[in-house]
Formats: structure tokens, C-alpha cells, sequence
């Protein structure tokens, strides 16, 4: 019983360390779009342009770009599905799909996607005693998402986008055999999803953006019975984007 209790004390430690560790990547690359935009808007010093505007500045004055762009965003999710039906770790899964860039003023935007996103998890050794006879205990599951998000986006600098907005998603899969009910199979998850993004985009290139967003599930999924269960989801995507137009 010991034994057990230090193993799951040792796999939350871990999981506290990874999300603190990602959270500090967000804030370095926060500080790192503040730094460097402080540092291109700082005047010049030299005599002969003390009584002039700085050519870093002058863009500020320039006209407001309503030019809609449009891209492909691609890279991981790493989310945990939660519930004393699951093994409550992070797990990797794959995140990707187009986006829009509507500027709507110089600072404020919307930022409408279509992604695809996975979701990896695992049934907890108690998964068929909360479920007797229907519940598939060590079961590895995925689930897929068709997701829709609609952003608001904010210019904090030059360099630094925040966003925040919610996203609808429809489950389009999930893994078969996770519950086994009597009269014939019926999925474990409801299909649909609604959740709250919230994350920053730092310009690398006039044409490429890295991002990292933290994501948050309203909805219950549970399909089974959510009386004995609550399951949702929560965790961290992080991407690169590239403007196509």
C-alpha cells in the first residue's frame, strides 16, 4: 500500500514539474517579444537625430493594415483526461490545421481556425469497478476532435500576440471497446465539445509564429454515466504557423 502511495505521489510531482516547466517556456518567450521590442523602439542617441523620430518608431504613424491573411498551423497537443476513470497523466497527441488572420483595429483582431486535435489517454485500474461489466480497465484510447475555435487577438507588442476565445470541437473518433455495454456497443464519450483557449503567438519571421495556448473543457464526456464520474479535459498546445497569404 505504501509502495503504490509514493508511486502516485512521485507521478504528480512530475506532472507538477512538467506543467511549471512549460508555463516558464511561455512566460521566457514572453519576456524575450518584450525585450526585444523595447529594444527596437528605443531612440537614438547620436547627436544628429536627437530632435527626430527614430525610423524604429516610425511605423507606429504608418496606415492601419486591414489586409486578411490566412496560413496552416501544425504541431502537438499534450493534454490529460481527467477522472478517477483515467490514469490522470499528460499525454502527447497531434494538433493542425488552417487559420485566419482578421485584423479589425492596429491592436485588436480575430483569429478563426480549423483544426484537427488529439487527445491520448489511458483507463485506470478501477475503470471496471466504477463500471462493473461495461467498463474496460488499462484500455489506451484516442480520441479525435474536428475543433473550431474563434480567437480574439490582442498586439501586445510588435513581436507578442495574445488570444483568448472559446472553441466548439466534434469528436469524429474514439477508440472502440472502452465500454462494452450489453445490448450492444455504445460510444463512452459524448461528441460534442466546448472548451476556453488562452495563449500567446510570438513572431519569428514576417511569415512564421510559434505558440503555446492552455486549454480548458466545459463539457462533461462521459457517455456512460456521469453520476459515477465527472471526465473532462485540459492541457497545453504548442505550434508554429505560416502565413500562405
Amino acid at each position: 500500500m505504501t509502495c503504490k502511495f509514493n508511486i502516485i505521489l512521485n507521478q504528480k510531482k512530475q506532472n507538477q514539474q512538467m506543467k511549471r516547466s512549460i508555463v516558464l517556456s511561455f512566460v521566457l518567450l514572453t519576456i524575450t517579444a518584450v525585450t526585444a521590442y523595447s529594444q527596437t523602439t528605443t531612440p537614438s542617441t547620436s547627436p544628429a537625430t536627437n530632435n527626430s523620430i527614430s525610423p524604429a518608431i516610425q511605423p507606429a504613424s504608418a496606415p492601419f493594415d486591414k489586409t486578411i491573411h490566412f496560413g496552416l498551423r501544425a504541431g502537438t497537443d499534450f493534454y490529460k483526461l481527467t477522472g478517477k476513470s483515467f490514469d490522470n497523466n499528460f499525454k502527447f497527441g497531434y494538433s493542425g490545421g488552417i487559420y485566419v488572420e482578421w485584423p479589425i483595429s492596429r491592436r485588436w483582431g480575430l483569429q478563426p481556425e480549423l483544426d484537427v486535435n488529439e487527445t491520448v489517454a489511458r483507463t485506470s485500474p478501477e475503470f471496471n469497478q466504477l463500471y462493473p461489466g461495461i467498463g474496460v480497465s488499462y484500455q489506451n484510447l484516442t480520441l479525435n476532435y474536428i475543433s473550431l475555435p474563434i480567437l480574439v487577438t490582442f498586439r501586445a507588442t510588435d513581436a507578442l500576440t495574445i488570444l483568448l476565445g472559446p472553441q466548439y470541437g466534434y469528436m469524429f473518433y474514439q477508440t472502440p471497446g472502452v465500454s462494452q455495454q450489453p445490448y450492444g456497443p455504445k460510444d463512452a464519450f459524448t461528441k460534442n465539445d466546448f472548451s476556453v483557449l488562452f495563449g500567446g503567438q510570438l513572431d519569428i519571421s514576417r511569415k512564421i509564429k510559434l505558440g503555446v495556448r492552455y486549454a480548458v473543457q466545459y463539457t462533461q464526456l462521459n457517455n456512460i454515466d456521469d453520476n459515477v464520474d465527472s471526465w473532462k479535459t485540459h492541457g497545453f498546445q504548442a505550434y508554429l504557423t505560416y502565413r500562405v497569404k
